[in-house]
């Protein structure tokens, strides 16, 4: 805002100075080349400081010291200065009033967003945004009581949003030193517009229609320096846009790489999970039937022939000989008499017989 762009309170004189090189006329910095080449922030200083040199030759007004900059040095936002320019517009009927705040406001608004992009870099004395606000004021105040000049204004408004609409990106992205350049060139060049176009509403040729206004040679002249510019900033920003985009093909190309090589990744992962899962089954499945085998062998029924064996390996030579060579053993043999032996399971019935 406006309030945090206060002077720095170095005089112009000193500024030059410091910079070490001499004042130029705003009409020689304007000349045929638009080329942006690097500046350093004295060198922007000096620029800015060569148009408000052309709007005091052109105006006689020293837009710096003049009372409206000092009024709109203490506003805070678009409204503050839209009030300063409401008071400009008293002469104006409502409606005209209406349509000359319409075409101010977004003026306002890129302007100072701009002028809050250029003090991060250009370090320059005179905030760009107050002083193209104190400019408007004048113009506005010259025109007051001239109503064949209202059209033209409105169109020079329109014409003026026009160029800064064209800056607007760069108060959202990063701006480079040769963007910055252009910024401060098309500023300038504003003010010299507006120098210009209160010239010719002092000495009383404004014209009732802007593109008449066109047809004088120094705003001609101003506007086609301003085309250029806007042709230079069109050809750099698709420069940049082609830069930035080979930064990203670049990168994409790399997080392409990078989720191959995840995409194989996850392959293997999820053959390993296919492999446990049918692993998982194979094991399931034998303990299954380790499972069952354990069951049916616990529910079977015991093998005589085992216990038989058994009794018979454990037998010793010559056991009952006493009982079974005896004549009563005999007798009962040949009698065809019956045995009845009578035991629980496993007792040894089967090893009588």
């Amino acid at each position: 805002m406006l309030a945090r762009q206060r002077k720095t309170g170095k005089s112009r004189q000193q500024i030059t100075q410091t910079a070490h090189l001499p004042t130029v006329d705003a009409a020689e910095n304007h000349s045929g080349n638009v080329q942006a080449p690097d500046m350093p922030p004295s060198n922007f200083q000096l620029f800015w400081i060569a148009a408000l040199d052309e709007y005091k030759r052109q105006t006689g007004t020293e837009l710096s010291t003049h009372p409206l900059a000092a009024a709109l040095e203490s506003c805070g936002s678009v409204d503050d200065i839209i009030a300063v320019f409401n008071e400009q517009c008293r002469a104006f009927d409502d409606f005209r009033k209406g349509s000359l705040m319409e075409r101010l406001r977004p003026i306002v608004s890129i302007a100072l967003s701009l002028s809050d992009t250029l003090s991060n870099g250009a370090n320059l004395a005179f905030p760009p945004a107050n002083i193209i606000f104190s400019g408007i004021s004048v113009l506005l105040n010259a025109t007051k009581n001239i109503n064949e000049s209202y059209d033209a204004l409105i169109e020079l408004l329109e014409c003026v949003e026009y160029f800064l609409d064209r800056l607007k990106i760069y108060t959202q992205i990063p701006c480079n030193a040769g963007m910055r350049t252009i910024v401060v060139k098309t500023l300038a060049d504003i003010i010299t517009i507006l120098a210009l176009a209160t010239n010719q509403v002092k000495r009383g040729r404004l014209s009732k229609y802007w593109k008449k206004l066109r047809g004088e040679k120094h705003i001609e002249d101003a506007l086609k320096r301003m085309g250029k510019l806007t042709t230079e900033e069109a050809r750099m920003a698709g420069s940049q846009s082609l830069e930035s985009l080979s930064l990203v093909a670049d990168d994409i190309e790399l997080i392409m790489e990078a989720m191959n090589g995840i995409q194989d990744i996850l392959a293997k992962i999820d053959h390993v999970i296919t492999e446990g899962v049918a692993s998982k089954a194979i094991i399931q499945n034998i303990a299954s039937k380790q499972k069952r085998n354990e069951m049916r062998k616990w529910l079977s029924p015991p093998d005589p022939s085992i216990n038989h064996n058994v009794a018979r390996s454990s037998y010793h030579e010559g056991t009952a000989k006493w009982f079974i060579r005896s004549e009563i053993f005999e007798e009962w043999k040949m009698s065809g008499s019956l045995l009845w032996v009578h035991g629980k399971a496993g007792s040894g019935k089967s090893i009588l017989w």
